[in-house]
């Protein structure tokens, strides 16, 4: 699925001041004429394509009315720890917060030396749990207190990390304080 087919991740990226713009990204539109207009190979003949008209094939008998669906709204989406306004909830199917952060402390933890790639995961994740806790967004409280050793494990290991753990704990004071009002 891509990033643009997610609203949750488009708002996310928003709010995080992250914009991509892929070239014919906007172009959907433009995607059947551009079929069309593709010429054919030189010294070739292009002739219509022989039509041909097929019956329309018969409506199958009418299956028995399924039972209404139960309400999704809720299930879609967990209960934040307090309420932002304009803000997007955190959906049921993303990793919980305290879980994103176990994980890329697992992952940093088994790390011999950090490379590109890991730097940019450590970055992205850092910033949606964050971003999230900042949200409201369930138990953010207890993934920051994760991330901060993460990050301070970072730094102690190969000195970097300092910068992204002050984020981190002023995330925490104000999650700690709205989540105590």
């Amino acid at each position: 699925m891509m990033i643009r087919d997610k609203p949750f991740v488009w708002a996310l990226l928003v709010a995080l001041g992250i914009f991509l713009a892929a070239p014919g990204f906007h172009d959907t539109q433009r995607a059947p004429q551009a079929a069309q207009k593709k010429a054919a190979p030189s010294g070739t003949q292009t002739e219509p394509a022989p039509t041909t008209t097929a019956a329309a094939p018969e409506p199958a008998e009418p299956a028995e009315p399924a039972e209404p669906a139960a309400p999704t709204e809720t299930a879609a989406y967990r209960k934040p720890d307090f309420l932002v306004e304009g803000v997007p909830r955190e959906p049921a199917d993303e990793l919980p917060l305290p879980k994103r952060a176990l994980a890329l402390e697992a992952r940093a933890a088994g790390l011999a030396k950090p490379g590109r790639r890991f730097v940019n995961h450590w970055l992205y994740q850092h910033s949606w749990i964050v971003t999230g806790a900042r949200f409201g967004w369930k138990d953010g409280d207890v993934a920051l207190r994760t991330l901060i050793q993460i990050d301070r494990s970072l730094e102690a290991r190969f000195g970097f990390g300092a910068r992204s753990e002050r984020v981190a704990r002023r995330a925490l004071a104000y999650v700690e304080a709205r989540k105590s009002s």
